[in-house]
C-alpha cells in the first residue's frame, strides 16, 4: 500500500498536471491572476520537483514550469527570489541527469527572455553555469548540452542592457574559441555570440578588442577553411553570417581600423576563397540559392570597400560611403 507521502506526491503531480490545462485554455483571460500567484506557483513546483524521484516526472514539472515563466513574461520579476534559491539546488542535484540538466537550460533561456534587461540580476548564478558548460573538459564529456548553453547565452547576451555592459560577461568568452575550433554545430549561433559583444561593449570594447580579435582570426579563417574543403552546402550562410560580423565591426570603430584590422585583414583572403570554391562547386544551379550568393557576394564587396575607407578616410565620409553601398 502506498504511503501518505506517496499519496501526496500524486496529488501535487496531478495540480501541476492542471496547472499546465489551466494556463493552455485559461490563461488569457486570466494572466492577472498567474502573474500575482506565480511565487507561488515557482516555490511550489520546485518542492515537487524535488519531491519527485523520475526522471520523467521531473521533466514534466520543469516543462510546466518553462511554459508558465513563458507565458507570464515579465511578470516573472516577483518569482527571482524562488529561482535564485531553488535553480542552483536542482542544477547540482541532476549532475548525473543529461536530460534534466538540457531542461534546467531551457528554463533559464525561458527566465532571461522573459525578464529581459532585468535578468542581469541573474548573473551571480547563471553566469558559472555558463562556464561550467563552456569549459573544453565539460564539452568532451558533456556536449549534448552545447546547444542549449549557446541558446541560454545568446539570450543573456541580447537582453543585457548596453549601458552599462558588465565586464563579468568577459569571463564566460574563453569558451568561444574552444567551441569554434572544434564543434560542427551551432557556428552560426557562434557568429551572433561575437556579434553581440561589439554592439554590448560599444565604447568599452577595448578589453575585447585587445585580448580577443586576434585570437579570433586564425579560427575564423580555419573554419571557412573547414566549410569548403569538401564544400558544404550551408558555406554560403556562414560565408554571409561572417561578412555581416565584420561588417558591423568596422561600421561600429570606424576611427579603431589599426585594432579591427587584426580580424579583417586576415579573414578577406578566406572569405574570398571559400565564396569562389563555392561557386566552382555549385555554380548558380538550383542546388544553391543564386539569389543568396548575390547578396553574400555584394556583402563581402561592401566589407572590402569599408575597409579600404576606415583605413584611409575620415569618419564622416566612411559613414557616407557606408550609406551609399546600402541604398
Amino acid at each position: 500500500m502506498a504511503g501518505s507521502g506517496d499519496r501526496s506526491l500524486v496529488a501535487r503531480l496531478a495540480a501541476v498536471k492542471s496547472l499546465k490545462e489551466m494556463i493552455d485554455v485559461n490563461f488569457s483571460s486570466n494572466k492577472h491572476v498567474f502573474v500575482t500567484c506565480m511565487p507561488h506557483y515557482t516555490k511550489a513546483m520546485f518542492s515537487v520537483l524535488f519531491a519527485c524521484r523520475g526522471p520523467e516526472a521531473r521533466e514534466q514539472v520543469l516543462l510546466v514550469l518553462r511554459s508558465a515563466i513563458a507565458r507570464v513574461g515579465s511578470g516573472v520579476k516577483s518569482s527571482i527570489s524562488s529561482l535564485q534559491e531553488g535553480f542552483p539546488k536542482a542544477w547540482s542535484l541532476f549532475e548525473q541527469q543529461n536530460i534534466l540538466r538540457q531542461s534546467l537550460l531551457k528554463l533559464l533561456s525561458a527566465v532571461v527572455n522573459s525578464l529581459e534587461s532585468e535578468s542581469v540580476a541573474l548573473f551571480p548564478f547563471v553566469l558559472p553555469i555558463l562556464k561550467y558548460c563552456l569549459e573544453p573538459r565539460e564539452q568532451a564529456e558533456r556536449g549534448y548540452l552545447t546547444h542549449d548553453t549557446l541558446l541560454l547565452w545568446r539570450a543573456l547576451l541580447r537582453m543585457t542592457p548596453s549601458a552599462p555592459t558588465p565586464s563579468v560577461l568577459l569571463q564566460v568568452f574563453s569558451g568561444w574559441f574552444h567551441l569554434m575550433s572544434n564543434s560542427n554545430d551551432g557556428t552560426d549561433i557562434l557568429i551572433e555570440i561575437f556579434e553581440s559583444h561589439f554592439l554590448l561593449f560599444g565604447g568599452a570594447i577595448q578589453p575585447f578588442l585587445s585580448q580577443y580579435l586576434k585570437m579570433a582570426a586564425p579560427i575564423c579563417s580555419s573554419l571557412l577553411h573547414d566549410l569548403t574543403n569538401p564544400v558544404l552546402p550551408k558555406s554560403v550562410r556562414l560565408i554571409g553570417k561572417l561578412c555581416d560580423c565584420l561588417e558591423l565591426l568596422l561600421v561600429a570603430f570606424p576611427t579603431r581600423f589599426s585594432e579591427t584590422s587584426v580580424l579583417t585583414l586576415p579573414l578577406i583572403p578566406s572569405l574570398l576563397a571559400s565564396l569562389t570554391r563555392h561557386v566552382q562547386a555549385y555554380g548558380l544551379s538550383t542546388s544553391t540559392n543564386p539569389s543568396k550568393l548575390k547578396m553574400v557576394n555584394q556583402r563581402l564587396c561592401i566589407v572590402f570597400s569599408l575597409m579600404i575607407c576606415a583605413a584611409a578616410l575620415t569618419p564622416l565620409l566612411f559613414c557616407f560611403i557606408h550609406s551609399r553601398c546600402l541604398s
